[in-house]
């Protein structure tokens, strides 16, 4: 609680609590779910996903390893959603990644 000249604002909560996004969680579960993890050469993708939309899914398994930390402990920035990560290409390389969905890097 606030008290401001008089009046008193009930704020919703620490902004530096986690807030996890169970659908982004989720998709993101599903992305690794698609890969074969037990051919001894690293994740390994066995066929095309059948829809546009498993396709884009499985893009989000390849999201740099603190971007996906940082998704599951419900600490990613606000404007990192589903939707977003769905329709914006996503680069490569982890650095490019960080910087273009704006996340600070842990190196």
């Amino acid at each position: 609680m606030q008290t401001r000249g008089g009046k008193t604002d009930i704020l919703a909560g620490d902004r530096n609590t986690p807030q996890p996004d169970a659908s982004l969680i989720r998709a993101l579960r599903s992305a690794h779910s698609m890969l074969d993890r037990d051919s001894g050469k690293g994740p390994v993708l066995q066929a095309a996903p059948t829809s546009p939309w498993k396709r884009n899914l499985v893009r989000l398994a390849f999201l740099a390893p603190d971007i996906q930390k940082i998704i599951l402990d419900g600490r990613q920035p606000d404007h990192l959603t589903l939707a977003l990560l769905m329709k914006e290409n996503i680069p490569l390389l982890w650095s490019d990644q960080r910087r273009k969905f704006g996340i600070e890097s842990t190196d």
